[in-house]
């Protein structure tokens, strides 16, 4: 399978980046530089299970990280686990990163591979980009390249392979989206954020952020992506029903205006209680989702940030989503 071309409206080719982005770049020189890749929403809809895995690392803060994300959903159960794990020599080689003796990400090329393995919980899986990578705009703000990092692109795949819990092996087949992100990252920086995405089939998905950052100004910027065709846009409000704690949410509205002219409506519907993971001051509210939009239902992420004044108070009141690690049976 070769990934599709992508263009726009005006059928202009899309070519900030090409296949060789998914691999891994080479480090700059700022001290906070890091890359990240990201499955953030695989969910098998005949299953009902979901995989969200973040993997990344900063080769000179605190010594040179890696860092972990990965949560799990089940019909049966929720696990999350999110450490920071010191880099050591050999964890990141070519196109593939290691952590901690328990989790990797590989490119070979033409397909990415995320697997994870704690003992009792693992997964082995490989993804298969449907389309080439889209850039979620074609030109960052100031903000965005100096504190959130400087090149970032998206893409789609068909994602197969296995999850195994407590020795139970269970075949997982799922669209998934996935991000890919390097450069500095000023996490301080990032005082509010909104990041999220989705796709209906596999012939509609977006991404949109809505960020605060250092300017006094809310940077808004994502895409729709309709077949080939990539719809980009600066107009998108993402309004999250935020729980009592100011961390978690319940539900979100995603508000889009695409330059022909449509508007857009695309509501999310977190399936069941998400996964509140900390990197620095920032306490990040992570969940998998249901779309709907224009009819149609699908699936998606939201992930959320509240630091407008840049606390470092550890939370201790939590609604609606796990901030220790582990397995949580279904409420």
């Amino acid at each position: 399978m070769s990934a599709m071309t992508l263009t726009l409206p005006d059928g202009t080719p899309i070519a900030k980046y090409t296949m060789a982005d998914e691999g891994l770049h080479e480090q700059g020189p700022e001290e906070n530089w890091q890359e990240s890749c990201a499955l953030i929403d695989a969910r098998d809809l005949e299953r009902n299970i979901s995989i969200f895995m973040r993997f990344g690392h900063e080769p000179v803060l605190d010594g040179g990280n890696m860092t972990v994300w990965a949560f799990l959903k089940t019909p049966e159960l929720d696990f999350k686990h999110a450490e920071q794990f010191p880099k050591r020599e050999g964890d990141v080689a070519g196109n593939r990163m290691c952590a901690g003796g328990i989790a990797s990400y590989d490119y070979d090329g033409q397909h990415l591979y995320f697997a994870y393995d704690n003992g009792e919980i693992s997964w082995s899986l490989k993804l298969t980009p449907l389309h080439q990578p889209i850039p979620l705009a074609l030109d960052d703000g100031v903000d965005y390249r100096k504190n959130i990092g400087s090149s970032h692109h998206e893409n789609m795949d068909l994602c197969e392979g296995t999850i195994t819990v407590k020795g139970e092996h269970t075949p997982f087949r799922a669209l998934s989206y996935r991000d890919h992100s390097w450069g500095p990252r000023n996490w301080k920086a990032m005082r509010v954020h909104r990041w999220t995405c989705g796709q209906v089939g596999e012939d509609f998905s977006f991404a949109f952020g809505n960020i605060l950052s250092e300017s006094p100004t809310i940077s808004r910027r994502g895409y729709i992506r309709e077949g080939a065709i990539v719809h980009y846009t600066n107009d998108v409000e993402i309004l999250p029903l935020m729980e009592a704690d100011g961390l978690t949410y319940r539900s979100a509205v995603i508000n889009v205006g695409l330059n022909d002219g449509r508007r857009l409506k695309i509501d999310l519907v977190p399936y069941g209680k998400g996964a509140l993971n900390q990197k620095r001051t920032n306490f990040l509210c992570d969940n998998v989702c249901e779309v709907r939009v224009n009819g149609k239902i699908g699936t998606g992420f939201l992930e959320v940030s509240e630091n407008h004044r840049v606390g470092e108070r550890r939370p201790d009141v939590v609604i609606n989503a796990h901030l220790e690690n582990g397995l949580f049976p279904k409420e």
